[in-house]
């Protein structure tokens, strides 16, 4: 029996979304395609006629997080309304609320939890990451532009971005949600005082 190509995209995004969640929870290394298929309610052999391998599969699933993370930073990051600074404060608090709710279902962000665990020579998923860390830090430098030069802009985009990351890891590996509080606080206080 043929299946409609529609069927076939239909799988590919059920085990691309479960998948995803597996390893948001267990970690690259801690998903093998046997726990992705048995979610899936697939055959382990039905996986790799949508992907060719467990990388190429992350590879897709990052590609597809990403582009909904990105969108969801200039959701907003360009509401014009208010200023650069609510902005940035928004969208982390916005970050922050989301996070507590994965974590008490001990889930986290794919970004981090594919860096925790992606092997040093998986180029793809590693250049993958770099996007990703890349294209947030990119479009928080576009709005803290608008109130410093380029290069301090960049600098403290990136500050954030990595200061963000290392918050999720702490709160993850600590099980507390303190990290993603005490980034915040911190982050309110700087945008109170005016200075990056």
């Amino acid at each position: 029996m043929r299946i409609s190509q529609s069927d076939v995209i239909a799988q590919k995004e059920h085990i691309l979304e479960v998948g995803t969640n597996l390893i948001r929870s267990l970690g690259f290394t801690g998903a093998g395609v046997a726990q992705i298929c048995q979610a899936a309610s697939i055959p382990k052999g039905s996986f790799y006629n949508y992907f060719p391998g467990k990388s190429e599969f992350a590879i897709e699933a990052l590609e597809l997080y990403s582009k909904d993370a990105l969108a969801e930073c200039h959701k907003y990051l360009d509401n014009k309304e208010l200023s650069p600074k609510e902005r940035i404060l928004q969208m982390f608090k916005n970050r922050i609320d989301s996070e507590k709710k994965l974590l008490k279902k001990n889930i986290s962000c794919l970004g981090n939890m594919l860096g925790q665990n992606v092997l040093n020579d998986d180029k793809q998923i590693i250049e993958g990451l770099r996007k990703l860390y890349n294209g947030m830090s990119s479009i928080l430098a576009d709005t803290l532009s608008e109130i410093y030069d380029s290069k301090n802009a960049r600098t403290w985009a990136a500050f954030l971005e990595q200061s963000w990351r290392g918050a999720m890891l702490a709160a993850r590996a600590t099980h507390s949600t303190q990290p993603l509080d005490i980034f915040i606080q911190t982050l309110g206080k700087i945008l109170d005082e005016g200075e990056f």
